[in-house]
């Protein structure tokens, strides 16, 4: 599981296919592409942070560096972290 924090464009979605017109509500932007990137990364069950989101939960919850990291389609390397 990947999960970023930061702010993001959100509404609703119309989607059309085979079974017709649905609606959703979706959050879009370079956070939520983050959070996918993170969660692609991730093994074994492992819960991988954004920069920000480990900033945020630092002394509630225990992290750990996993280091300076490229993810697919992202221009720079990204410092992640993980939930112990």
């Amino acid at each position: 599981m990947g999960i970023s924090s930061g702010e993001c464009e959100v509404g609703a979605t119309r989607f059309e296919g085979p079974a017709g017109e649905r609606w959703t509500f979706t959050a879009t932007g370079p956070v939520t592409n983050l959070a996918a990137r993170l969660g692609a990364h991730a093994t074994g069950g492992q819960i991988l942070l954004s920069p920000e989101t480990a900033r945020r939960i630092h002394g509630r919850f225990p992290v750990g560096k996993v280091g300076l990291t490229a993810l697919k389609n992202l221009a720079q390397a990204v410092e992640v972290w993980r939930l112990e």
